[in-house]
């Protein structure tokens, strides 16, 4: 009679611990792989602070530019959590060159005309576009660290890999 229950507890166990259903969240993740690496994200305005898409670049039609507030209204509560305790920002102001004004730097999703897909960081001034980075492909996470030298670009929330914005004294470059 033991080994029954025993067997009966291990099923419902075995039920619980790989059911990928969390608080009515259904969870399409591998094993081991965290929500940021996976999640896309969806390009839904066509302007940002009266800025139109097509000023970033001509091919865009939508983008969706990162901040807390969007995160906290699309993610599950669990997600935004990590995003409330990460140190990692969605928005940037900085003096970054010569230039006596700060510059704003942004990151978004952009999905162009012909339904391609993307991440990009976007530096404004006085609400014009200075420079444009994008990583075509998934339009997954992306957010900013400033260390006063560069501004660094990450596509992961807990990763070591990032690509530099620098001021070369020209112009903004991407290392």
């Amino acid at each position: 009679m033991l080994i029954g229950k025993v067997s009966i507890l291990s099923l419902v166990a075995g039920a619980f611990f790989y059911s990928p259903s969390i608080a009515g969240e259904t969870s399409t993740l591998e094993a081991n792989k965290a929500w940021w690496t996976a999640k896309e994200f969806c390009a839904e305005t066509s302007n940002f602070m009266e800025i139109p898409v097509s000023e970033l670049n001509p091919d865009w039609e939508y983008i969706t530019v990162f901040d807390k507030s969007y995160f906290e209204e699309t993610l599950p509560e669990y997600q935004y959590l990590d995003i409330q305790s990460s140190p990692l920002k969605f928005s940037i102001r900085a003096n970054l060159d010569d230039e006596p004004s700060e510059e704003r730097v942004i990151v978004g999703v952009y999905k162009t005309k012909s339904a391609q897909q993307g991440r990009f960081l976007a530096i404004l001034r006085d609400s014009s576009v200075v420079k444009v980075f994008t990583h075509q492909g998934d339009a997954g996470y992306s957010s900013l660290f400033y260390d006063s030298e560069a501004v660094r670009w990450y596509k992961c929330m807990q990763c070591s890999d990032y690509d530099s914005i620098f001021w070369s004294g020209t112009g903004f470059t991407l290392n």
